[in-house]
């Protein structure tokens, strides 16, 4: 059974007669972040992308694809055939991320040439996109790090402090090995 592609009025269906004429068909992305902006850039009331769901390469830049393995990963559909009241001339997007209490918040500003201003909002986990942050990884392995050379420090110097006490406490020389012999009296 052929897929049909998911953008508003696209007749494109993943057939060997589309194949011949050089269309491709991409699969929406798996992680949820890109997928809901997919959405977003849809435009259909009440669509919800699901595994099946495919894009067909109309609705792409150029510029999104690699030659050799399809599309980037990290693009956003933007080229879509829709009605003259829908359509937006020279959108430019602007991304704000904001952290309020454990949520994080998408703002997505769309300029149009006409002044209009369309606001669009996503709430994901703030926490898991915290933690895949490079900065934050790197942050908490120099922690760790830190935590560990701290504790090789400690147990250094009670080594330390175990032989000085032993020192304090008697001293003789051994003839054999010619050097000082520190015995230690268990100080408690």
């Amino acid at each position: 059974m052929p897929q049909h592609c998911a953008a508003y009025d696209c007749k494109n269906r993943r057939t060997a007669q589309s194949r011949q004429q050089g269309i491709t068909f991409h699969r929406c992305p798996k992680e949820q972040n890109l997928r809901k902006k997919w959405e977003v850039a849809l435009r259909r009331k009440h669509f919800r992308a699901m595994d099946e769901s495919v894009l067909c390469c109309e609705h792409f830049k150029p510029e999104d694809f690699n030659r050799t393995v399809g599309l980037r990963s990290d693009v956003i559909p933007s080229v879509f055939n829709f009605p003259a009241h829908l359509q937006t001339a020279g959108v430019s997007f602007r991304l704000f991320v904001f952290c309020i209490s454990n949520m994080l918040m998408t703002i997505i500003i769309c300029v149009p040439a006409t002044n209009i201003l369309i606001l669009m909002v996503l709430a994901v986990g703030c926490i898991d996109e915290i933690k895949n942050d490079d900065n934050v990884i790197t942050l908490e392995q120099e922690k760790s790090n830190a935590r560990k050379r701290e504790l090789r420090a400690k147990s250094h110097m009670k080594d330390v402090l175990q032989e000085w006490r032993c020192r304090r406490t008697s001293v003789y020389w051994d003839s054999s090995v010619r050097r000082p012999v520190y015995l230690c009296m268990s100080v408690k």
